[in-house]
């Protein structure tokens, strides 16, 4: 099986933000490979997979590298099936855990309430945001957060992520314009208002959530790890109690992510492709690329 990596913009190697994965699977006895990632957003396939051999027989990839749009991850899909390799995530199966409201029904009754709207046209006057108010009536006024299908923007919380109070409308519209303007050419599919939830915070880090982050593949645990770094001897999820959400999940290889609710129970924060999706610094490295070489045997 290979794993492909991002390549690096200026040298033949893989991206340095990657090359210690690409040791570990190395040492894992995975084949590791590279695209360039910036000719595959040019849309330019044949660019971006120059490194890559032709197969002579069907041989299984993986994808471990830098976010990519739908239509992008389905170009690469196709263009390594031309070469006669097949990646372990199907491109429908990419965007089921990659965008929120594709996996929101199955894991609405252990995640934050929510309300997915289209972005309106415009959103000059009050009178464009009529549709993102009556969807937020659900919430009364309790605080939100706002994300579009795949990112949020927590680095600009005040400006464009924390709304107070979902039944202040100025505030609602304020936060919402600084969101989509920020989001640029970046975002992605719609508008969602999460209910914002106290979670416990981290025992080595106060400042951040307890939150964990386990990578499934198949829909069993393949590695569970502790968002943000430090030690934190808390209590970890329950994840025996979330075996029916990871088998409802439709792909192979997904994240999800947890966190406890302050005097109340363990939650599913979101859902992220296993490709895309970062590997804290508590996970071993090593042990995560044996452990995913074991399970695919």
């Amino acid at each position: 099986m290979h794993i492909i990596f991002p390549k690096h913009p200026l040298e033949k190697a893989i991206d340095l933000d990657f090359q210690k994965e690409a040791a570990a699977a190395k040492r894992a006895d995975f084949k590791t490979a590279y695209i360039d990632i910036e000719s595959l957003e040019a849309g330019n396939i044949v660019q971006a997979l120059r490194a890559i051999p032709q197969q002579t027989n069907t041989t299984l990839a993986l994808y471990r590298g830098w976010m990519l749009r739908t239509q992008e991850y389905a170009l690469l899909s196709s263009g390594l099936s031309g070469k006669n390799i097949k990646l372990l995530t199907k491109p429908e199966e990419y965007e089921n855990a990659h965008h929120l409201p594709n996996t929101y029904d199955l894991l609405k009754h252990v995640s934050p309430k929510a309300a997915i709207v289209d972005l309106p046209a415009k959103l000059n006057t009050n009178n464009d945001f009529t549709s993102i108010h009556n969807a937020l009536l659900v919430f009364n006024s309790k605080p939100l957060v706002i994300k579009d299908f795949v990112k949020s923007r927590k680095h600009d919380w005040e400006n464009a992520c924390f709304i107070r109070e979902a039944n202040d409308q100025q505030e609602v519209e304020r936060v919402t314009r600084n969101f989509v303007r920020g989001q640029g050419t970046t975002f992605t599919g719609g508008l969602v208002y999460r209910e914002w939830l106290p979670l416990e915070k981290s025992l080595a880090q106060i400042s951040e959530a307890r939150e964990f982050r386990a990578f499934i593949l198949y829909g069993k645990v393949l590695c569970l790890g502790q968002r943000h770094t430090g030690v934190d001897l808390g209590e970890q999820p329950p994840i025996n109690q979330f075996a029916g959400e990871l088998q409802s999940i439709p792909s192979p290889f997904f994240t999800i992510d947890f966190a406890k609710v302050v005097d109340g129970p363990w939650i599913v924060i979101e859902i992220g492709d296993g490709a895309v999706s970062e590997i804290p610094e508590s996970i071993n490295l090593q042990e995560f690329y044996h452990r995913l070489a074991e399970s695919l045997s």
